[in-house]
C-alpha cells in the first residue's frame, strides 16, 4: 500500500522568504501530483479501492449529486442508488494538475483531463480534492467531479 505524507509548512524559515515559499510549494506540488497518479490508478484499475483514500465524513459532489461519507461514497461509486456510477471501465487521462497549500494546512488540486468511459466515449472533465494530513497519510476530504459537456 502506498502511503502519502502531508506536510504542514515550517515554522522555521532559515533561507529567503522567496526561495522558502517555492522549497514548500514544491513539495505540496509533488505530494499532490503522486496523490492524484495514484487515486487515478486505482480507480481506473479498481474502483472500491479508492474508498480506503477517503475520510470517512468525506464529502463528494459527483455531477450535482452531494454524497456524504466514504460508505455512501462507496455505494455511489459501486453503482448503488440514482445516479451511481455505472460504466465496467474508465481511464483518466490528466491534462493538468494544480496544486495549493490550502490555508487549514492540506493541499488543494484542481485536475483537467479526459475520461474514457468503457473503451469508447472520451469525455473532458474536471476535478477538485482537498487532501488533508490523517496519522502522517493525506486523505481526501472534499472531491468534486464535473463531465464538461458542450
Amino acid at each position: 500500500r502506498l502511503v502519502f505524507l502531508c506536510h504542514k509548512p515550517s515554522q522555521h524559515n532559515h533561507s529567503p522568504q522567496h526561495h522558502h515559499r517555492n522549497l514548500i510549494t514544491m513539495s505540496f506540488e509533488q505530494i499532490g501530483k503522486a496523490f492524484i497518479g495514484h487515486y487515478y490508478q486505482q480507480f481506473d484499475q479498481n474502483i472500491s479501492s479508492v474508498a480506503g483514500l477517503y475520510a470517512d465524513n468525506a464529502l463528494m459532489t459527483w455531477q450535482e449529486k452531494q454524497i456524504q461519507g466514504k460508505v455512501n461514497i462507496l455505494k455511489h461509486m459501486s453503482g448503488e442508488g440514482p445516479r451511481a456510477i455505472t460504466f465496467k471501465a474508465i481511464q483518466h487521462n490528466p491534462d493538468t494538475i494544480d496544486v495549493q497549500p490550502s490555508i487549514s494546512g492540506g493541499i488543494l488540486v484542481f485536475v483537467n483531463g479526459f475520461v474514457k468511459v468503457d473503451g469508447e466515449q472520451e469525455f473532458r472533465y474536471s476535478e477538485v480534492f482537498h487532501l488533508a494530513s490523517k496519522e502522517n497519510s493525506c486523505i481526501i476530504t472534499n472531491n468534486i467531479f464535473r463531465l464538461i459537456t458542450g
